[in-house]
């Protein structure tokens, strides 16, 4: 047999569809981020503060019950039994299958989000801040800065607002 082949044709990508792109779009990426968000809330809100040590440790950062019990302090098994208990308040709270449960806007809401939207897709970088409660603050993961109220959110998005102009509709 020839070892060479004799013709390799590009792919006919003017003649079939584009591959599907597996990525989650989106939404996906938003349900999962409330659904971790809500996860979180309920672990500090349900679980005693042991629990949710063991909890975030484990289940969040991936630690191994040994290294949390020698963080901790304790036992392997006190940790399994922490993290066996938290587990089973947060499953009897938030069972599987169940679909999330967010309450839907308000009217006030919706044109609060109307008003973001307007003044961002106009570039009034003074009436979006004029729409933030005083006390507002700004965090862009993964940068570790954050800015506390109007005037320091104000002062940070004056040096970047003019980058964003190719993403506004």
């Amino acid at each position: 047999p020839a070892a060479e082949l004799a013709w390799l044709a590009p792919y006919p990508d003017a003649e079939l569809p584009d591959p599907a792109d597996g990525a989650p779009g989106p939404e996906a990426r938003y349900e999962t981020r409330e659904a971790v968000r809500l996860a979180f809330v309920a672990a500090i809100q349900l679980l005693p503060p042991r629990q949710r040590a063991v909890l975030l440790l484990c289940d969040v950062l991936g630690w191994s019950a040994l290294e949390a019990a020698q963080l901790l302090g304790g036992s392997t098994a006190s940790v399994n039994s922490a993290l066996q208990r938290a587990r089973a308040t947060l499953g009897e709270r938030f069972p599987k299958g169940r679909p999330l449960q967010r309450a839907r806007p308000s009217p006030d809401e919706d044109l609060l989000l109307e008003r973001y939207i307007r003044t961002w897709e106009a570039a009034n970088l003074d009436g979006f801040i004029e729409l933030l409660r005083e006390d507002a603050t700004y965090h862009m993961p993964p940068w570790h800065d954050w800015y506390q109220g109007r005037q320091a959110i104000h002062d940070f998005f004056k040096t970047v607002w003019n980058n964003f102009a190719g993403y506004r509709a």
